[in-house]
């Protein structure tokens, strides 16, 4: 996957379609990237925009609202992040990554998310 080629993991999963009401309350992620919340999730990092593109796009059509933010890294120039939502605490994130990563592997993309520091796109 990109995720192993880059050296940037996390594991996530994707929200599930419930006809029940919920005990507990799903956490999402906020696509508006004026929201709150100091972290994200990170999916993978790419040395070229384009690649970082593709690999959005196919996040976006698996419904995993993903953006892409670029960074100026020593000695490695700059690198394209490709991140998703915006969480304000580490245990939603984590969950949304749990349901993110199912709904990943059911569009046929094995993805790992990790939890990062929010930086705007």
């Amino acid at each position: 996957s990109a995720a192993l080629a880059t050296g940037q993991q996390n594991v996530s999963p994707e929200p599930s379609a419930e006809t029940a009401p919920a005990v507990e309350q799903k956490p999402t992620a906020s696509t508006e990237f004026g929201g709150v919340g100091s972290l994200t999730l990170q999916s993978a990092a790419f040395p070229d925009e384009a690649g970082a593109s593709e690999f959005s796009t196919r996040l976006i059509r698996a419904g995993i609202p993903a953006y892409i933010v670029p960074a100026d890294l020593p000695r490695k120039g700059r690198w394209f992040r490709v991140r998703v939502g915006r969480f304000s605490n580490a245990d939603d994130a984590k969950k949304y990554a749990v349901q993110s990563r199912m709904r990943a592997k059911a569009a046929g993309l094995d993805v790992d998310f990790i939890v990062v520091e929010y930086g705007k796109p």
